[in-house]
């Protein structure tokens, strides 16, 4: 994985923890989480398609919040679950993703 496609996944990451979804999209997330961690060791296919269904979601999300959904007394969204906000982060670890803080103290050593 290259500089690109580790900056892309931190930003996807970043937002999906960062998001609420309905539980059916919580399941969707899970799955492409699972393609996103496949495509380490089998190829670009499942990168590809776990990428582009959390770019789908958060772009339904975005429409969504912005649509007729906020006007509603009832929310159906719910944050992130704790085993999905787990896996994001050691996804981001296997592609070698370092935190901001940490680049900043190696990189003045």
């Amino acid at each position: 994985m290259d500089e690109v496609d580790r900056e892309d996944l931190t930003y996807l990451m970043t937002k999906i923890i960062d998001s609420e979804f309905e539980e059916s999209d919580w399941g969707r997330v899970e799955r492409a989480l699972a393609l996103l961690d496949q495509s380490r060791g089998s190829g670009d296919e499942d990168w590809t398609q776990g990428r582009n269904e959390l770019y789908r979601l958060l772009e339904r999300y975005q429409r969504t919040r912005r649509g007729l959904r906020d006007s509603l007394s009832e929310k159906t969204e719910k944050p992130a679950p704790q085993l999905i906000r787990e896996h994001a982060v050691q996804l981001l670890h296997k592609v070698g993703h370092v935190p901001r803080q940490e680049r900043r103290a190696d990189d003045s050593a």
